[in-house]
């Protein structure tokens, strides 16, 4: 897997659903899912991935190593948010940046893909 910018279909539905984003942002057992078949972005439980995208077998799209890498990307960037949670409280005027990872699963290739999603906490939307 490899983390990139996250593509125009999905920016746009991250947008659209800035709540869910932001929520994630400090969620510590969670990622997103974007369904690029569907255009559909939901939050998934840790426990759930993989049952929902097996990691071996026949149907898998994924490796242990590469739920592995999203699990390391999710942590940092989890701790990341809180502290950036935490600044924004504290200065007020300070604009951090939180992020998350976002599991894509796509409608044309049969692996998985997954990004880093990241944004402002904007002082006028507190």
């Amino acid at each position: 897997m490899i983390t990139m910018t996250p593509t125009t279909d999905l920016q746009s539905v991250l947008d659209a659903n800035r709540e869910l984003r932001d929520d994630n942002f400090i969620c510590p057992d969670a990622v997103l899912v974007f369904t690029e078949t569907t255009g559909t972005l939901e939050e998934v439980a840790f426990i759930d991935l993989p049952l929902r995208f097996p990691l071996k077998g026949k149907g898998a799209r994924w490796s242990y190593e590469d739920l592995g890498e999203l699990l390391a990307a999710k942590s940092v960037l989890y701790r990341q948010s809180c502290a950036a949670n935490e600044l924004a409280e504290e200065y007020p005027d300070a604009t951090p940046e939180c992020g998350t990872v976002c599991l894509v699963q796509n409608a044309d290739q049969y692996v998985l893909s997954w990004y880093q999603v990241r944004a402002r906490i904007e002082p006028a939307l507190r």
